[in-house]
């Protein structure tokens, strides 16, 4: 009986080191959570504006070469731009993202040129044996915009030289403080129609250009703009849904901790009452044992 006292001691020891662990983990993750969520807002009410304006001069946009290059779908490959997290410890938000990205590689008649952000997706393409090509970016947390522009100079060559027909972003949408989902963004081609309704929630972007050089350099300067900040718009959403999926993990661990210390502490009471009860037995049975 003392071996088993001694059991459930350990374990109730154990689980409320872990209640501790858990209860900081979902301390940092609240924080975390405040920051990326202020951060969202912040790009989303100053960068959408930018964003739709270059929206609008793309539609506006009656360079032929444009036109054939960016707005015209073509067979072949796809490009897949893979957000996830750098850390465990946050439920099934790296899983549904891997779910999607399989359910991509299914559905699509060539192998697709997957560009993994993140640590957790590339373990398991690594795992899975999935042929990738390395961005250098370790996590969500680390991006920044330049990684934005970066990206979207790859996927703007890549579709350019015909590496790639189309080009999406694999991200997390974020619904509510409990709930999101994984979701597809096609970056290319452009669809014209979602462009000039873009363009029609803000003013026109007025331009000076000179010559056909300039009229070149700033087209460009444009669609690396628009991608990049369609890019860093979904990276920070999906860093919000991130840290809400692992404050949502370490609360349920919490719960469970507790729940689990409670019953563990009754099972060692009851134990305990059961061993007292028998010394108490094994008393009056001697004291009744010497008076015979």
């Amino acid at each position: 009986m003392a071996d088993k006292l001694q059991q459930i001691r350990r374990r109730i020891r154990s689980v409320e080191s872990t209640e501790k662990i858990t209860s900081a983990m979902k301390l940092v993750s609240n924080a975390r959570l405040r920051q990326t969520t202020n951060r969202l807002h912040f790009v989303q009410r100053n960068l959408n504006s930018v964003s739709d304006r270059l929206a609008g001069l793309l539609a506006a946009a009656d360079s032929e070469e444009l036109a054939q290059d960016f707005f015209r779908a073509k067979p072949g490959r796809t490009m897949a731009i893979v957000l996830s997290s750098s850390k465990g410890l946050c439920g099934n938000f790296n899983t549904v993202i891997f779910q999607t990205m399989d359910r991509l590689a299914e559905e699509a008649s060539e192998p697709p040129l997957l560009l993994p952000v993140g640590i957790k997706v590339r373990e398991h393409l690594r795992i899975e044996e999935m042929p990738y090509e390395d961005t250098g970016i370790l996590g969500l947390d680390e991006f920044t915009y330049h990684d934005a522009e970066d990206l979207a100079r790859r996927a703007l060559d890549g579709f350019r030289k015909g590496e790639c027909a189309r080009a999406e972003l694999l991200y997390t949408k974020y619904l509510n403080a409990i709930y999101s989902k994984p979701d597809r963004l096609v970056l290319l081609p452009f669809d014209k129609g979602a462009l000039e309704q873009a363009a029609g929630k803000s003013v026109p972007l007025r331009t000076e250009i000179h010559s056909p050089e300039e009229a070149e350099q700033f087209r460009e300067y444009a669609l690396v703009q628009y991608l990049a900040l369609l890019i860093y718009e979904k990276v920070c959403e999906t860093l919000v849904c991130e840290h809400s999926a692992r404050r949502t993990a370490m609360n349920n661990a919490n719960d469970n901790a507790n729940d689990m210390i409670s019953k563990l502490s009754l099972s060692y009471n009851r134990a305990r009452q059961a061993a007292i009860t028998n010394e108490i037995i094994e008393i009056i049975s001697g004291s009744e044992a010497q008076r015979r």
